[in-house]
């Protein structure tokens, strides 16, 4: 997603263009916003809002989509970036998946990754024989 806010707005703006309402979905990527402040940032400024991300809730809910880290885990931090000094740190990167995969969803994993700031994340997914599976 777009670092800056205006253009993190406009891709929100225009994501709805793609949505699929017959689709079981799954939403991933680095958003560059941070629905929570208390869980999901350390360090930095606090004060500031976006948009960005009520446009990113109203989308996922409309999927009927959700959080599998916070759902699983409602009181935790955990950081996927962190900038060059340590000193603040945010969760950027996150699995948005369909609420009727969370029994199929076994594990989580943010792992740090060299030569970057950002961290990787793993998610793995058990489907019932004849399904499939996958892991993403």
């Amino acid at each position: 997603m777009p670092n800056n806010h205006s253009e993190r707005e406009s891709f929100f703006d225009n994501l709805w263009r793609f949505k699929f309402p017959n689709l079981q979905a799954t939403v991933v990527g680095d958003f560059n916003c941070v629905p929570d402040i208390a869980l999901d940032k350390w360090g930095g400024d606090d004060s500031f809002g976006d948009r960005a991300v009520s446009q990113l809730h109203a989308f996922t809910e409309s999927l009927a989509l959700e959080d599998f880290y916070h759902v699983s885990n409602p009181h935790s931090k955990q950081f996927t970036w962190f900038n060059g000094l340590h000193s603040v740190g945010c969760r950027l990167y996150r699995f948005y998946t369909p609420r009727a995969w969370r029994s199929r969803i076994s594990r989580h994993v943010c792992s740090p990754f060299a030569y970057s700031d950002h961290h990787l994340i793993q998610l793995q997914a058990t489907f019932r024989p004849g399904e499939g599976g996958m892991e993403v």
